[in-house]
């Protein structure tokens, strides 16, 4: 017993812990550790509670701890003399003591090892909160080859896995199996997307083969089927001792990062399959990167264009100022667009849209400019021809009319602000109309072709040619001294249109009439200027053709009168206001009458007697004259029916027609039904028609020829001299009688060429079988002379008159 004292007091005061004696938790003694932690004495600590020594938190425990025998070492915190506490850990036992059991209790302060695990602990929890912060998903796996787990997955891992750390905390690999299958949710697939073996993913390898895997692009498909890009790290992890204890996977998801690449390379491959030239520059203007539209468009390799200043393509041609504007608008963050003409490798010139833009970095600082063109080289030769289109004749070439008027309008501007004249010159060509319509238009766009030649020649460069439309032009002169100055012009172009118009195997006279106006005499506007002119150009050809006049006042008088003619004759034939006078054929030698031509006449109410020299040309321009053809035809068939009745001779009476009723397609038809309706036979009736007739390509001549033949009709060509090429036509169509021109017979009796040309007209006529008849006989002596030439039949006011068909009865058919 003395023995077991004596080494317990040995051992309590050599021992590092505070030993406590007690007995039914009394202390008996203390060693020195214990006055050195607790601060009590020996003398102190004799027969105080041993709960004294433990904080009030921790006495329920020690109370539990001090009723058994041994107790295992526990952790309670301990109270000083001084009020202070500190974590210790506290064990016991019961044992036997100066005939006695005492309790030996030992308690060591663990301040310091607690430090140190709350510093791990922190440490701990400081690494795992940056691990589940990592930007990237980290998987830990611990244990040996042949049995090990799964102990950590982050984050991010958990989310590329669609797995919580809980669920991969379960899977277990024993000798290289997955002891549940199901437990790992989540499939693994090489970057092709074909399936990764359980046994080949990196962790597996680097935990169960210690291999090492790199970089390995792989896709994780969820449960859910999302799947995830990653870049697959594993390494296997050593102790100290150079034993295998863990193994580190790391993936990054690169699912955005791939994407971006993707793009980058579709946007490249756009860039270089770009039918748009794409330059990138920097801040200097210096290329970097061009693309192959680039080279298609400029003909510049990129190799041989890195390294070059932008205004290597320049052409010269693009202003200073633009390009200024350009890098002023770049320089300040703005984007620029624009059109330039520049030029390519070769030399030649091309245009380019551009859209050029600054790019910046991520700090918002220009670091390149980006510029985007497109070659317009195409578009902008047809906006040029589109514009060419809207603002010239594509005939002659000319400025048309929209043209022609805006320069007028700029040359009224400048006369009155530079106070000069200038005049407008309107130009008609003279029975046009029957060009087109006997020749037809194809020989019709030669002529006006050719006018235009010729009004060119004559005027000078600074002044304007435009066509209207038709065979309407307009000249336009500026900067005049004097109004004689447009008098010159007009009668240059007057002497322009004397020669000849040979056309293939055609040759043809065409004049043309020529109005003036003056600026500011007639007019101080562009529209007010060309409406007078306009108006003096009808009275040209109201006075004949040929000709060139100034504007008066008194000439509008005469176009009102041609309106009105225009909106009166629209009624006339529903009003009965046109009737027939018939003037008599005589036979030149027995002075009998053989027939009368029917001469149309129009009386209005509010007219008057209107003369057919004025309402003829109006009624073909209208297209009335084919409705009021058919009235003198009906008019005259009645008439000789009737005169047929009272006169049982052949009487035969001639009427003439239009052009314009040929191209009717019941021409024939037409004229069949009147016969019929009047019982009348074609032999009393004789159609007269001008050569126009026979030289429009649009008219069925011969077969409308022959039909009326055939009804028995006789055919006469009236105003034989004064068309194109009489003679050769005469050849080809069955004519029965010629009629030769009152303006060659007037001055038979003086002109010696009027009477060698009439002596030739009869003699060619007798050759092919025709019967002559002479127009405008007044004078007993152009009676003589065309007897004596054997000539046959005559009609002019040596005679009579026209008069009406019952006077004609009265006097002469008895």
């Amino acid at each position: 017993m003395k023995q077991n004292e004596a080494h317990l007091r040995a051992l309590s005061e050599a021992a590092f812990e505070a030993i406590f004696i007690s007995e039914e938790g009394i202390c008996l003694g203390q060693n020195l550790a214990a006055e050195k932690h607790f601060g009590y004495t020996l003398n102190e600590a004799l027969g105080r509670s041993g709960l004294e020594w433990i904080a009030p938190e921790s006495r329920a425990l020690v109370k539990q701890h001090m009723l058994g025998g041994y107790c295992e070492p526990y952790e309670v915190l301990a109270l000083r003399k001084d009020g202070s506490t500190f974590p210790a850990e506290i064990r016991g036992r019961a044992m036997p003591y100066q005939d006695r059991m005492v309790r030996v209790t030992a308690l060591r302060d663990i301040t310091d090892r607690r430090d140190a695990e709350q510093r791990l602990q922190r440490s701990n929890t400081l690494l795992h909160a940056v691990i589940d912060q990592a930007p990237f998903a980290i998987t830990l796996g611990e244990g040996t080859k042949e049995d090990w787990s799964l102990t950590l997955a982050n984050r991010e891992a958990q989310r590329i896995t669609g797995a919580l750390v809980e669920q991969q905390r379960k899977i277990h690999f024993v000798h290289g199996g997955l002891v549940d299958r199901e437990v790992r949710t989540w499939n693994m697939l090489h970057a092709d997307g074909s399936a990764i073996e359980v046994q080949d993913t990196p962790l597996v390898r680097a935990m169960e083969e210690q291999r090492v895997t790199r970089n390995k692009e792989m896709i994780i498909r969820r449960a859910d089927g999302l799947e995830t890009v990653v870049l697959a790290n594993a390494s296997p992890i050593y102790g100290d001792d150079g034993s295998h204890i863990a193994a580190i996977f790391t993936y990054p998801d690169i699912t955005e990062h791939k994407r971006t690449e993707e793009t980058i390379r579709t946007l490249s491959q756009a860039m270089e399959q770009s039918p748009v030239s794409v330059v990138i520059t920097g801040l200097d203007g210096v290329i970097e990167y061009t693309n192959r539209g680039f080279e298609r468009s400029s003909g510049y390799t990129t190799e041989e264009m890195r390294g070059q200043h932008t205004r290597l393509l320049g052409s010269g041609h693009t202003a200073p100022e633009l390009y200024q504007e350009l890098w002023a608008t770049i320089a300040s963050g703005k984007s620029w667009q624009g059109e330039f003409q520049n030029r390519r490798k070769d030399g030649s010139l091309f245009w380019e849209y551009a859209h050029i833009s600054p790019i910046f970095d991520s700090q918002g600082r220009i670091r390149h400019y980006l510029a985007v063109k497109e070659d317009i080289t195409l578009r902008k030769v047809q906006e040029e021809k589109i514009l060419h289109q809207a603002h010239y004749d594509s005939l002659t070439g000319l400025p048309n009319r929209f043209l022609a008027l805006d320069r007028l309008s700029q040359i009224v501007r400048g006369a009155q602000r530079e106070d000069h004249q200038a005049a407008v010159l309107f130009l008609d060509l003279d029975d046009f109309k029957k060009v087109n319509d006997t020749l037809g238009h194809e020989v019709g766009d030669q002529v006006i072709e050719e006018a235009a030649r010729r009004v060119r020649w004559v005027i000078r460069e600074e002044d304007t040619v435009g066509r209207l439309g038709g065979d309407e032009f307009i000249v336009l002169l500026s900067h005049l001294h004097e109004k004689r100055d447009a008098q010159r012009v007009a009668e240059k172009i007057l002497a322009a249109f004397r020669t000849v118009f040979s056309l293939n195997d055609r040759e043809i006279l065409l004049t043309t009439s020529i109005g003036i106006s003056i600026y500011p005499e007639n007019g101080d506007t562009a529209k007010i200027l060309l409406r007078n002119a306009d108006t003096a150009m009808y009275y040209s050809k109201a006075v004949g053709g040929n000709a060139a006049n100034f504007y008066t006042d008194a000439m509008n008088l005469d176009v009102s009168r041609r309106v009105e003619l225009e909106e009166q004759m629209h009624t006339a034939l529903e009003n009965d206001e046109f009737y027939l006078l018939f003037q008599p054929i005589v036979n030149i030698y027995t002075q009998g009458i053989v027939g009368a031509e029917a001469l149309l006449r129009w009386n209005n109410p509010k007219l008057g007697q209107v003369e057919p020299t004025e309402f003829i040309e109006i009624a073909e321009r209208t297209g009335r004259i084919v409705q009021i053809g058919e009235f003198v035809l009906r008019q005259a068939v009645q008439q000789a029916r009737r005169w047929r009745d009272r006169n049982e001779q052949g009487f035969r009476v001639a009427v003439n027609v239009s052009p314009m009723q040929f191209k009717e397609g019941d021409f024939l038809p037409m004229v069949e039904a009147i016969l019929k309706e009047y019982a009348l036979p074609g032999s009393f009736l004789e159609i007269e028609v001008t050569e126009n007739v026979l030289l429009s390509e649009k008219i069925n001549s011969v077969e409308i020829l022959n039909g009326l033949r055939d009804m028995g009709i006789a055919i006469s060509m009236d105003d034989f001299g004064t068309g194109y090429s009489s003679l050769s036509y005469l050849r080809h169509y069955h004519f029965d009688t010629l009629k030769i021109d009152r303006s060659f017979v007037r001055d038979i009796t003086t002109d010696p060429d009027d009477r060698e040309l009439v002596v030739a007209t009869i003699s060619m006529a007798r050759s092919l079988g025709l019967k002559v008849i002479a127009e405008g006989v007044e004078t007993a002596e152009q009676l003589a002379i065309l007897q004596t030439e054997k000539c046959d039949f005559a009609q002019g006011y040596y005679f009579s008159k026209p008069i009406s068909g019952l006077a004609l009865e009265r006097f002469f058919l008895r």
